[in-house]
């Protein structure tokens, strides 16, 4: 492939998500394509139409996708949404916190409310996520 030709196929896959298996992803960006190992992911942070994700060595990578969108590229028993703005990888949960209705702490000391209208699904998770381990 020749040098031009690789760069608009770079250019039209800007901004998109691509699973490379179970165990990572390639996100697009204007600054490149980040191969991201889903293991590093912590936990994912919506704003609007943006996602932050956050990774176990206290780095960042905000990409301009939702979270929802996010979501659907993500193994769904391993990244659980818990809030309207948050999601968590189930590989670093520390504790669910059953005081103040719930919340997750999670291995980079983040703590996220778990909301009432997902408690059950996250609850489903942990114990499936827990028996798969076995």
């Amino acid at each position: 492939m020749k040098k031009n030709e690789w760069l608009n196929e770079i250019r039209g896959m800007k901004q998109s998500l691509v699973r490379m298996g179970s165990d990572c992803i390639c996100i697009t960006t204007t600054y490149g394509i980040h191969v991201v190992q889903l293991l590093e992911v912590v936990r994912i942070k919506a704003d609007r139409s943006y996602c932050t994700l956050h990774f176990d060595d206290k780095k960042t990578l905000t990409i301009s996708k939702s979270l929802k969108e996010m979501l659907r590229s993500l193994p769904e028993n391993r990244f659980v949404r818990v809030h309207a703005s948050h999601a968590i990888n189930m590989d670093h949960l520390k504790l669910y916190d059953l005081s103040d209705g719930g919340s997750a702490l999670l291995s980079d000391g983040a703590r996220l409310p778990v909301s009432r209208r997902r408690k059950k699904e996250f609850l489903q998770s942990i114990r499936m996520h827990c028996f798969s381990k076995r």
